[in-house]
């Protein structure tokens, strides 16, 4: 990782997954708008809907996440790793996110960005945090998300959990989990994040916490995707 200018040259799902794990910024991923669900979707070929079957439900947990800013708790794992995935000359605290967002490594840039979608990013980059800091803006967000919650909860359930993939299967646990979550309160939130993924309770001297009904209907199924060829242990 060093060798290759840190965790800011990781390609853009990696760079999400570091933000939810709380070691990246969110300021450093381009952004991903749960918005785009409010649009009509008739007659609308920019509806995230008429994506591939596997980019849009790709998209929509990320989209739920990445509108919530939903990261971890910050352990002192975190710490450790915020310190081991970047370079000691550039320290965590001191690094400009939003230049890192196009930052990729030469191995994993597949295909460069057009320049127009380089633009929107850059344009959606100014005008989102001005939008979010009014409270039309922020209601906005808010219905956004829900309406994501929505439909990543009616693909769960229709999927029996399996879902369209191991990508988002992933990704729609997060939501599952954050959804759950989110009426908590802080201590609470930390019990819960020190708990195993597979413990049914968790008990601390504040509170008792159970897993999510939803979270609980997720983590059977994971193992539909679990094989153990010659070569180790895969997820596919």
């Amino acid at each position: 990782i060093a060798s290759r200018g840190g965790a800011v040259n990781a390609p853009s799902w990696g760079k999400f997954y570091l933000c939810v794990l709380g070691v990246y910024e969110w300021e450093g991923l381009n952004p991903i708008p749960p918005e785009a669900w409010l649009m009509p979707y008739r007659g609308n070929p920019l509806h995230p809907g008429r994506f591939w079957c596997h980019c849009r439900m790709v998209y929509l947990p990320m989209s739920y996440l990445y509108g919530k800013r939903a990261t971890g708790v910050c352990t002192a794992l975190v710490e450790e790793l915020r310190e081991e995935l970047y370079l000691p000359t550039q320290p965590y605290h001191t690094i400009d996110w939003d230049a890192t967002r196009n930052a990729c490594a030469t191995e994993d840039l597949y295909y460069p960005h057009p320049w127009l979608q380089d633009v929107l990013w850059w344009g959606l980059t100014k005008v989102e945090p001005l939008l979010m800091r009014t409270f039309l803006g922020g209601k906005i967000r808010k219905w956004a998300c829900a309406v994501a919650a929505k439909h990543v909860e009616y693909e769960d359930e229709n999927t029996r959990y399996v879902d369209i993939g191991p990508v988002n299967k992933a990704m729609n646990m997060l939501v599952a989990w954050h959804e759950a979550l989110e009426g908590l309160g802080e201590r609470e939130v930390v019990a819960a994040a020190s708990a195993t993924p597979f413990a049914k309770t968790l008990s601390t001297p504040s509170a008792s916490y159970v897993t999510p009904p939803r979270v609980a209907k997720h983590l059977p199924r994971v193992n539909d995707y679990l094989w153990l060829p010659g070569g180790g242990m895969k997820m596919q």
